[in-house]
């Protein structure tokens, strides 16, 4: 047996032992996490969640406005900690679509606001920086039709 090939034996059995070694940590880890109840943080306390803003910009969406509409006021959230933004520049026969699921969300007890501009300046992100200046809540989510 020359040097050389001595060498290569130790170096290939060190690197056998340690990736042995690595093996049966993964193996103890993944069975250890497996008998391990699911981490779940604790809820917060009823009334404690904060007021939330969804803005849903829409612009000759007439197809999809109704069921963007209604996903968002779908949200499983407080009623009286979430505000809907429905912010309609629209020139085509979206507006009424939009009216007529504003108006039905309304009267569920959600706070649904229509938000229609004269001007289109800004385009979307105008739509969307007019909105906030209408709403006081710290947390805004913007879903785009």
């Amino acid at each position: 047996m020359t040097a050389i090939t001595a060498v290569l034996l130790i170096v290939l059995a060190s690197t056998s032992v340690l990736l042995l070694a690595f093996g049966m940590n993964l193996l103890y880890l993944t069975w250890r996490a497996t008998r391990l109840p699911p981490a779940r943080p604790d809820p917060a306390p009823q009334g404690t969640e904060p007021l939330v803003c969804v803005q849903i910009p829409i612009y000759n969406e007439r197809y999809v406005a109704e069921r963007v509409i209604d996903a968002v006021c779908a949200i499983e959230w407080p009623a009286n900690r979430l505000e809907v933004q429905v912010l309609d520049d629209s020139d085509d026969e979206t507006a009424p679509i939009v009216d007529a699921r504003v108006a039905r969300w309304r009267r569920r007890g959600l706070e649904v606001t229509q938000v229609r501009r004269q001007k289109r300046t800004g385009f979307k992100a105008g739509a969307l920086a007019h909105g906030m200046t209408l709403t006081q809540a710290p947390f805004i989510a913007i879903f785009d039709a």
